[in-house]
Parts: C-alpha cells; structure tokens; sequence
C-alpha cells in the first residue's frame, strides 16, 4: 500500500534542501477569518525558513485583482 504524504511533511522536507529563496504573494481581504489563518501559519513558516519571501496583497485593491487574474492565468497553462 502506497501512502501519499501530507502538504505540510512535503513543505517541510523540500525547505530543509533548499538553497534559494522561494518567494510567496499572500493575497489577503481584510476581515477573512481564513486569511487570518492562513497568515498565521505564513508567520510560522517564515520563522523556520529564513528564505521564504512574503509579499503580502490585499486582494481589494485594483493592482492586486490584476496581479492575482494575472498569475491564475499563468499558473492554468495560458500564455500571453
């Protein structure tokens, strides 16, 4: 029987073997309790891996829906 690891065990097992910094955009909205959570646990990650680079994106501003519609676009396999 083959047993499929955690987000979090991967996460942890690929910060201890990095070598560069990984860059993370954390789009937020004020007021969401599940973003608040989430920042919490960024908070955490970012104590125990001094290369993890936060850029925190409040998700209400004109710029950040660009960016976010931007990068979903991306992340999808599209292509300018």
């Amino acid at each position: 029987m083959i047993q499929s690891k955690r987000p979090v065990e991967m996460v942890k097992e690929a910060a201890k073997t990095l070598t560069h910094p990984v860059y993370l955009a954390y789009f937020y909205e004020q007021g969401c309790l599940k973003c608040e959570r989430v920042r919490s646990l960024i908070e955490h990650l970012h104590g125990r891996y001094s290369g993890l680079v936060v850029r925190e994106i409040d998700i209400e501003t004109t710029a950040a829906q660009i960016l976010n519609e931007s990068l979903s676009f991306l992340m999808l396999g599209g292509c300018f």
